[in-house]
């Protein structure tokens, strides 16, 4: 079978190595072994063509297994294309250093994982690893190839390159879009006390996982279709990790036990309002249709507003008066964590009027 990778047409063989030839390494708290024989290495020094030919000719003979032991790790842990990129580039650097032959172990990876991807020489005369995006990337310096957009990988910095010539011709950009529940270790952080100004006896304590914070710091600023604003509706369909599950969401559900729903979403809507001053309203409708969904079980809509987000929720135990959205038949009734004295079915004055869309979450 013939594949092409970065320009050059190379034979794709299945050499076998031993068993006992693994790379060893954590990834976001998971142990992981990846079959690679690094034995016979090809070291790149002053990135010719030459040399790059002979490397790409050695990852071709020694990779076969290394691409089933990552596709299966990505399987396993259910890792989002971003996650899946950072594993490949710890795989590469924990098997051949920070060197440019790890660039290309990590391009050629990425190629046979079916990603399109390329290979540059930056300022410092070093090979960078370009990937193609399915989102604008703001703070990196867009490259356009052959009438496509990519970006320079962990080198925001990059703005010209020189040596440019080879690129896969075919592959899926790396899509910012969906992110599944990762199964990620844990590894809990401090406890933290969350208590509502407006019920103090709604107070919940609670930790979270260092490991899921470290994944979406690592995340770039990214757009689509030129919206900053649906950014919070692609986290708003992030389901929340099975560690908080099983404290915070389990809590909450005993503490509305007995409650109208208009009355327990309003104690949410209080509890995220009032209790989690240090960070944006975008990011308190975020938590706010999470918790919904989870705790209550309820159908929850997404409202984007040109600068706005809220939620809407279809309460199903009693008719609500206030604003509401209808989708496919149903009521969905406006719900907003973002202002002061924000009660449920009141819509935030200053919204009034402007142009909504209105996604159904999936629960």
């Amino acid at each position: 079978m013939k594949k092409i990778l970065l320009g050059l047409m190379l034979t794709y063989s299945c050499t076998m190595f031993a068993a006992d030839k693994v790379v060893s390494f954590t990834f976001y708290g998971k142990d992981v072994q990846v079959r690679f024989d690094n034995s016979r290495r090809v070291r790149v020094k002053s990135g010719t063509n030459g040399e790059l030919v002979r490397c790409l000719e050695w990852l071709d003979g020694v990779t076969y297994e290394t691409v089933e032991d990552c596709q299966r790790i990505k399987k396993e842990l259910n890792l989002s294309d971003w996650a899946y990129t950072n594993f490949l580039h710890k795989l590469a650097e924990t098997s051949l250093g920070k060197t440019n032959e790890a660039v290309l172990m990590m391009a050629w990876m990425m190629d046979l994982s079916d990603y399109n991807v390329g290979i540059c020489k930056g300022k410092n005369g070093g090979l960078r690893l370009l990937f193609l995006s399915d989102a604008d990337l703001p703070n990196y310096h867009p490259m356009e190839v052959r009438g496509k957009v990519f970006y320079a990988f962990q080198d925001s910095t990059l703005t010209t390159f020189r040596n440019y010539e080879r690129l896969s011709t075919v592959g899926n950009p790396v899509s910012f879009r969906k992110y599944g529940d990762q199964k990620f270790g844990v590894n809990p952080t401090q406890p933290i006390t969350v208590t509502s100004k407006k019920n103090p006896d709604f107070s919940f304590t609670f930790r979270f996982n260092q490991y899921m914070i470290d994944f979406f710091r690592s995340l770039p600023t990214y757009i689509y279709d030129k919206d900053p604003q649906q950014r919070w509706l692609i986290m708003a369909q992030t389901p929340l990790e099975e560690y908080l599950q099983n404290s915070l969401v389990k809590d909450m559900k005993q503490k509305v036990a007995g409650m109208k729903q208009q009355d327990a979403i309003q104690q949410m809507i209080w509890w995220v309002q009032t209790g989690f001053e240090n960070i944006n309203e975008n990011e308190k409708n975020v938590i706010l249709s999470r918790l919904v969904r989870d705790v209550l079980g309820l159908k929850v809509a997404f409202i984007n507003y040109p600068s706005h987000t809220a939620i809407a929720v279809s309460i199903t135990d009693a008719d609500v008066h206030g604003a509401y959205v209808v989708r496919s038949g149903r009521h969905y009734v406006l719900c907003d964590a973002a202002y002061d004295d924000a009660k449920v079915g009141r819509e935030m004055p200053s919204m009034s009027g402007q142009k909504k869309i209105v996604t159904l979450l999936d629960h």
